[in-house]
């Protein structure tokens, strides 16, 4: 398990050194940027499934939630989380995303354990998780700067819980670590309540409706946001 932590801290130092990043001292920490999927029993997750250690004693900021930006600062020699920032408003030299960290091997029942916890206050405490991959691909006239976003109904549909990875022009994915035999009800946006997913005629769109039984990948397709015709 040290081995394939550490393994994390390396890459990380791989990806800084080929951004070109400032060169920094061996006890200046790393640093991974993203949104956090769950914190506990030991760990930190993202919602990349990224997964690093978390250090006794670490102090986790009152108000993380599923969906929070949060940056995590790694010592260099051990790979454990020593600090954990909340929606950080400035960009360090080296802060790495999340999503290009490499998901650690072996990692995914602690996921899965890690995440149950927050992902369905009703699933049984014992349930068992499963990976599943969330992808949409959004109208052509949505702004090609633009974030999307999945909205759930864990957090009565907050229009920027999860940001989503973009794969292509169009196409978004996110994975998440959810109790088998649950339902997640979820909706599309560009980071806020003007920017929702609507239906082809621009009515209210019904929440999408995922029953979780085995890990895969959900396709979907935003007909039309809020703002745009």
């Amino acid at each position: 398990m040290i081995a394939r932590v550490c393994s994390i801290a390396a890459c990380l130092l791989a990806i800084v050194a080929s951004t070109g990043a400032r060169a920094q001292s061996a006890a200046t920490p790393l640093s991974i940027r993203g949104q956090a999927l769950a914190i506990g029993h030991g760990y930190v997750i993202f919602t990349s499934g990224t997964t690093v250690r978390l250090r006794d004693g670490t102090h986790v900021p009152r108000g993380t939630t599923l969906g929070s930006s949060i940056r995590v600062r790694l010592d260099r020699a051990t790979g454990d989380v020593v600090s954990i920032e909340l929606d950080p408003k400035d960009t360090l030299d080296d802060d790495v995303d999340a999503a290009r960290v490499p998901v650690a091997d072996g990692m995914h029942g602690l996921r899965a354990g890690v995440a149950t916890a927050t992902a369905d206050s009703a699933a049984p405490a014992r349930a068992e998780a499963v990976v599943v991959t969330i992808a949409v691909t959004v109208p052509a006239n949505t702004p090609p700067t633009d974030d999307v976003y999945v909205a759930t109904d864990r957090s009565n549909f907050s229009p920027s819980e999860i940001r989503m990875q973009r794969t292509s022009s169009r196409r978004f994915t996110v994975s998440l670590s959810l109790p088998r035999d649950s339902k997640l009800r979820y909706q599309f946006t560009r980071g806020s309540y003007a920017t929702v997913e609507r239906n082809r005629s621009g009515g209210i769109a019904e929440p999408h409706v995922l029953a979780i039984g085995s890990g895969a990948t959900v396709e979907n397709v935003v007909e039309r946001f809020a703002d745009l015709n």
